[in-house]
């Protein structure tokens, strides 16, 4: 029996392959094409209609295929189901409804998409460079790979032409760094001078005292035609430096005519890096101002490895509407629809604030100049400040409380601060000088009307403090050669409000001037002041208004009461004498 069923199998299946000589095999085609090593009818004789059924398997099963041949193909049932085929090297899914090249028809947008469906990146090459690249995260970047924000255009800039001045060869930091006064070496920089020079090692000398010096290192396209700027291109300079002067002077970087960066003295070795765009043929220059206040011979300034680059930036965003054009700005409406649009007549650039790096820090190229990479930079305004309330200011700083007159808090330090009261000034901690005993409180042009204290003013009078101590000399002869007077102020006034004649308090008192002749001591006449323009020098001048120093009067009254005091004392005894002498008298008369 199992001898005729195998037969019968046998049979039935040579009804169903055919072979050609050419070595093709057909299932259920007699007529196998020649191309094909099996060609496989959905058709058999029977008219019966089947398709290929791939061997069906889970991923386990799949992944667990010993050494797959490159090609060999599988229907996974769970995960990514689908057709998977071996490429040679791992397992790739085969996506029969992927996007055409010639573009597909039919798409559900809710369905069908592009892009990854676990966490990688999505990719976008373009001659087998990245293009653009969408991270998992969804930010979008062009030109970087690394996108930091929803829509990161990044583009290189790529310098067409570099000068570099290394001054004193590759020594650092500098032996022998650029003398401003000299030729020495970089002979593309042109060296000028007003009545000064700059200052290099072993040349330091300062300017005679009271002479402004201004000194200049320039380098133009008279001797750099590559300075000279073209559409589109701009640069930077980078350079080292150190500051040894006076307080008072200055070194300015000045680029097309514009002092872009101003520095002070103690500037030990920094490097720097400014930007600057568009200078035509305009110059770098290097600037050293000085009053000459300084004549001690320590005003010194080197500068070291200058380089300065000109670049040409690849466009990085165009957008057009129509109505572009040179010096149009973007502009949108309410709902975000933008345009470009000429510039409003009203608008002007704020160029006051100014942001200098701290020593040490690099601004990146690129950067407004004067713009510092951390939050440690010094801030300069050249205008007037308001803080905390957006009307227009008289001062060069006024902190406002929002829209109330008084109580702006200002904080100094960790716990200090001053409130701003109804017409007075409230302090949190006691208010004392930063040095001790040489600074007044008020002068003769700028008084106090008036000072309240609970138990008054105490005065350090301590011995160890006082020396050519010797008595008074002054007494009851000065005090009765004395002239009090009372007295009306020709101006009182409280602010900016002056008081009525009728309202003004009768005082009481002395004239410095009468008093001067009889206590000088106690008249003060003269002050010691110091400008800020010759800084540390104090000079003694007389006060437009003189002041009495009333307290110094006590010991004079305390003087004059002790010797009025003792004349007291002897007529007493005299009296005493008298009226025992009278008492004598009369009692020997009655005898």
């Amino acid at each position: 029996m199992k001898k005729y069923l195998f037969l019968f199998s046998f049979l039935f299946t040579a009804t169903l392959m055919f072979s050609q000589a050419t070595g093709s095999v057909g299932i259920g085609t007699s007529n196998p094409d020649s191309s094909a090593a099996l060609d496989i009818s959905g058709i058999d004789p029977t008219n019966t209609i089947r398709g290929f059924l791939a061997p069906r398997m889970t991923l386990a099963q799949k992944t667990a295929i010993t050494s797959p041949a490159t090609g060999l193909l599988i229907y996974q049932t769970d995960g990514l189901t689908g057709f998977w085929y071996y490429d040679g090297t791992i397992w790739r899914q085969w996506l029969g409804n992927g996007w055409s090249l010639n573009g597909n028809t039919g798409t559900n947008p809710n369905t069908d998409k592009v892009g990854t469906k676990d966490g990688q990146d999505f990719v976008l090459k373009t001659n087998n460079t990245e293009s653009v690249r969408i991270t998992s995260s969804g930010n979008v970047g062009i030109g970087t790979s690394t996108p930091s924000s929803l829509l990161h255009l990044k583009s290189a800039y790529t310098p067409i032409s570099t000068r570099t001045e290394n001054f004193d060869s590759t020594t650092f930091p500098p032996t022998t760094p650029l003398n401003f006064t000299t030729s020495g070496s970089g002979g593309n920089w042109t060296r000028t001078t007003t009545s000064g020079q700059f200052l290099g090692v072993g040349a330091a000398k300062a300017p005679a005292q009271g002479n402004s010096k201004v000194s200049y290192l320039t380098l133009s396209s008279a001797n750099n035609s590559f300075l000279t700027l073209s559409a589109g291109q701009s640069g930077s300079v980078t350079f080292t430096f150190k500051t040894e002067f006076d307080p008072s002077d200055e070194l300015n970087l000045i680029i097309g005519g514009t002092t872009v960066r101003t520095w002070g003295s103690g500037y030990d070795w920094t490097t720097v890096t400014i930007g600057f765009s568009n200078i035509g043929s305009n110059t770098i220059n290097w600037a050293y101002n000085t009053d000459g206040a300084n004549a001690s011979g320590s005003n010194t300034v080197y500068i070291d490895n200058v380089i300065v680059n000109i670049y040409t930036p690849t466009a990085t965003l165009q957008i057009k509407d129509g109505n572009q054009a040179a010096n149009k700005v973007l502009t949108c409406d309410a709902t975000g629809l933008g345009t470009w649009q000429n510039l409003p007549a009203a608008v002007t650039y704020d160029l006051d604030w100014i942001w200098s790096p701290a020593i040490g820090s690099t601004a990146p190229f690129g950067s407004s100049p004067g713009i510092s990479s951390d939050n440690t930079g010094s801030i300069y305004h050249r205008g007037k400040v308001k803080i905390g309330n957006s009307t227009a200011s008289s001062y060069n700083l006024h902190v406002h409380n929002g829209s109330l007159t008084s109580g702006t808090r200002v904080q100094f330090g960790s716990v200090e601060n001053i409130v701003d009261g109804i017409n007075e000034f409230n302090f949190s901690d006691p208010l004392c000088p930063l040095t001790n005993a040489n600074l007044n409180l008020g002068s003769s042009t700028n008084r106090w009307a008036s000072v309240w204290a609970v138990n008054g003013t105490i005065q350090t009078s301590d011995i160890s403090l006082k020396e050519n101590i010797s008595p008074l000399k002054y007494g009851l002869k000065e005090i009765m050669q004395l002239k009090p007077v009372s007295f009306k102020w020709k101006q009182e006034q409280i602010s900016t409000f002056k008081i009525p004649d009728a309202e003004k308090e009768t005082k009481l008192g002395f004239i410095a001037q009468d008093l001067q002749k009889i206590v000088p001591e106690v008249v003060e006449t003269t002050q010691w002041k110091e400008y800020e323009e010759n800084p540390g020098v104090l000079i003694k001048e007389e006060m437009a208004r003189y002041g009495v120093s009333y307290s110094e009067l006590i010991p004079v009254l305390i003087k004059a009461i002790q010797e009025q005091q003792i004349e007291i004392e002897e007529i007493k005894k005299i009296n005493k004498y008298l009226n025992e002498e009278i008492s004598k008298a009369e009692k020997k008369s009655k005898n």
